[in-house]
């Protein structure tokens, strides 16, 4: 019975130390004795990222295959949950094409070609884009 009383003074004791402590903290799995770590565990989360060329070549492919990636299925579902008809063309760094349409690229493309009504337009100067994109809405 005296083992187990100090054994609880002992957990009372650390909790107490670390409720004055707030830089450590009590955890059960920690490869520290007793469960003690010297930090509290740091937190993932997305940085914000400065939108500029990326310099590293490699660095720079991965991202444009990912975000690539990405941005089609975005138009995906803008087509499909939205009703609209989109035409997406990207064109890499090394001129390869890529393009995305929700149906006939042709037929939206001379929708685009024939359209006289006021429209919304952006370019690099306006926004911070990295791709070359072409993307029609209706």
């Amino acid at each position: 019975m005296d083992g187990f009383f100090s054994i609880f003074l002992f957990a009372v004791a650390a909790s107490i130390k670390i409720a004055e402590n707030s830089d450590r903290y009590y955890h059960p799995d920690s490869s520290t004795a007793g469960g003690l770590a010297a930090t509290k565990p740091a937190k993932m989360g997305r940085k914000k990222i400065k939108i500029e060329k990326i310099s590293q070549p490699k660095n720079r492919q991965v991202t444009f295959n990912k975000r690539k990636v990405g941005l089609m299925k975005k138009a995906m579902e803008l087509s499909i949950l939205c009703d609209c008809d989109i035409a997406l063309v990207v064109f890499s760094s090394d001129s390869k094409l890529f393009q995305y349409s929700s149906m006939n690229i042709d037929s939206i493309w001379q929708r685009y070609l024939e359209y006289d009504g006021p429209y919304e337009s952006l370019s690099n100067d306006d926004v911070s884009l990295s791709l070359v994109v072409f993307l029609v809405c209706c």
